[in-house]
């Protein structure tokens, strides 16, 4: 019950955020019926094509991951560990594991996104497909990358050989087509301003294992009509994932491992969003 007014608090917070940008990026002046040759411009209904480079910047929350599936009474992950920094990767040395170090991502600075659209008048409705890959850099206070990329789950407070499963965290990637709806009237001189909302479908790869999700995601930004046809545009956009519980990622399991019931899988938890800038041009027939 906590978790579900949480989350109806939260929906109703960010409902509350894009209705005041809307506000701010388009006042009523811009629903009127005034002249202005940029709206004849675009007064009729046409396709076009988009495509743009978009740079993405993590927007995580903290990585909970335990062993999941376990029926047993009494059996769990008490403990999390990392590989240590100076030690030769070997998940089946548990000597080589010791303080949990929280995984931190790099940035993906450059993608290209494309999609197709129809624009009639202010309104745009538009189909995106996009991608973007983080990294995972270290942990906190780590050596070197594979402190953070191998997590040891412990059925035990201390680590043993035979006690633990390990799970690998080399990057989480998100392959996404999103829907959007656009609204483009408000003139800043010779540009446009815009705004997107719009809902996505996901494929997610965490923890060496795929999930699917929808999202939501949000865009501003304003558009230069250079030439008949040809509009570019610079913006921003917040993407975020709606499931933060995943299940069935790969374990790996010791060669040692002699706890009864043997490893499965593992299930995480981790809110997924993003961010960043795009910079693209739109080809209207």
């Amino acid at each position: 019950m906590g978790s579900m007014m949480r989350a109806t608090k939260k929906d109703c917070v960010a409902v509350k955020v894009w209705v005041f940008i809307a506000v701010l990026l388009f006042p009523p002046q811009a629903f009127s019926a005034g002249d202005c040759p940029l709206r004849k411009f675009r007064s009729q209904g046409r396709a076009y094509l988009v495509g743009a480079y978009k740079s993405s910047f993590p927007d995580f929350g903290n990585l909970r991951v335990s062993e999941g599936q376990l029926s047993m009474p009494g059996v769990a992950t008490v403990a999390r560990m990392s590989m240590n920094g100076s030690v030769i990767v070997d998940i089946n040395n548990h000597r080589a594991f010791g303080t949990y170090k929280p995984p931190f991502y790099s940035s993906d600075y450059l993608e290209f996104a494309g999609g197709v659209g129809y624009s009639t008048g202010p309104v745009r409705l538009e189909l995106e497909r996009f991608r973007s890959v983080f990294e995972t850099k270290g942990g906190v206070g780590s050596v070197n990358k594979d402190d953070a990329c191998n997590i040891a789950l412990v059925r035990a407070k201390a680590i043993m050989p035979g006690n633990y499963a390990v799970v690998e965290n080399r990057k989480i990637d998100v392959s996404s087509i999103a829907l959007n709806l656009c609204y483009e009237q408000i003139q800043i001189g010779a540009a446009l301003g815009y705004m997107c909302v719009g809902i996505s479908g996901n494929m997610l790869n965490l923890l060496n294992a795929g999930d699917v999700t929808h999202g939501y995601q949000g865009k501003i930004g304003v558009g230069i009509p250079m030439a008949q046809g040809v509009t570019l545009f610079v913006g921003t956009y917040y993407h975020m994932l709606h499931n933060s519980h995943f299940r069935s990622a790969a374990l790996a399991v010791p060669e040692r491992f002699d706890v009864a019931p043997k490893p499965v899988a593992a299930e995480a938890n981790m809110r997924i969003a993003h961010f960043g800038g795009e910079l693209g041009a739109r080809y209207m027939f």
